[in-house]
C-alpha cells in the first residue's frame, strides 16, 4: 500500500485529562505530526483505543496471530478489565505509557498497516478534537506559572527602643541590614560634658577686716 500524500508520520500519547458527561472518565491527548510538519491535537477515550486495536486485529488475522502466535506483529492492549475503573487517576496514570507505546509501536509497521483506512480515521482530527484542543490551548495560556508562596514576616524586638518591627522578606544580601520604620529608633543625642575637675590645693584664705583701736580708758581728776 503506498502512503497518502498527507499522512501521520510519528503520535504520541502525551497526557490523560478528566471528563464529565453521562459518566465520569479520562480522555488521552494525542499529538499527531503530519509529514508536511504540521501537528495537531485529538482525544480518545480508552476504550476507543480498544476497539481499534479489535478492529486492527480483524483486519489482519495473520498479524494478530490468530493462526499462529509467535507470527503476531501487532502490538497488544490489556483488557479493561484489568485496570477496573476508568474514572480513577492512578489507572489514566496507568494506562498513559501503554497507550504511547502502542501506538509508536504501531507506527514501527510497514505501511499497509499504519497507514490502513482504520488508522488514519482513527487519528483523524474532528470539529469536536478542534474545539477541546483550542480550549486547552486557552488554559494554558491563562494559568500563572506557580511561585513561590510570599515569606511570612516575624516580629523582631529592636535593640534601639524595644519596638516591635516586621522583617521585611528575602534579599539578594546573606546579611542585608533589618528595614526598620522611623518611629521605632529613638535619636540619639550627644553625652553632657562632664564636669570640671575640682583643684587638688586647697583655696587661699580669705583678707581678716581690720579691727578698730580701742578707746583709752577715761581718767580721773
Amino acid at each position: 500500500m503506498q502512503s497518502p500524500e498527507e499522512h501521520p508520520v510519528s503520535v504520541e500519547v502525551r497526557d490523560a485529562e478528566k471528563r464529565k458527561g453521562l459518566s465520569k472518565y479520562y480522555a488521552y491527548s494525542v499529538e499527531v505530526e503530519l509529514n508536511t510538519g504540521t501537528k495537531y491535537f485529538i482525544f480518545r477515550r480508552y476504550k476507543e483505543f480498544h476497539d481499534l486495536n479489535q478492529r486492527l486485529e480483524d483486519r489482519f488475522p495473520v498479524d494478530a496471530g490468530y493462526f499462529n502466535k509467535e507470527e503476531r506483529t501487532l502490538p497488544e492492549l490489556p483488557k479493561k478489565i484489568i485496570f477496573g475503573r476508568s474514572a480513577v487517576r492512578n489507572v489514566a496514570e496507568q494506562r498513559l505509557p501503554i497507550l504511547d507505546t502502542y501506538m509508536r509501536h504501531l507506527f514501527s509497521l510497514p505501511n499497509n498497516i499504519r497507514f490502513d483506512s482504520i488508522v488514519l480515521s482513527f487519528l483523524r482530527q474532528t470539529a469536536q478534537d478542534r474545539s477541546q484542543a483550542d480550549d486547552k490551548n486557552i488554559l494554558l495560556e491563562q494559568v500563572p506559572i506557580a511561585s513561590s508562596p510570599p515569606t511570612r514576616s516575624k516580629p523582631i524586638k529592636t535593640l534601639a527602643s524595644g519596638r516591635v518591627c516586621n522583617k521585611v522578606g528575602p534579599s539578594s544580601s546573606p546579611r542585608s541590614p533589618l528595614a526598620v520604620s522611623p518611629q521605632s529608633i529613638k535619636p540619639s543625642y550627644p553625652p553632657p560634658p562632664a564636669p570640671s575637675p575640682k583643684p587638688s590645693h586647697p583655696p587661699p584664705p580669705r583678707p581678716k577686716a581690720p579691727q578698730r583701736p580701742k578707746a583709752p580708758p577715761p581718767v580721773m581728776v
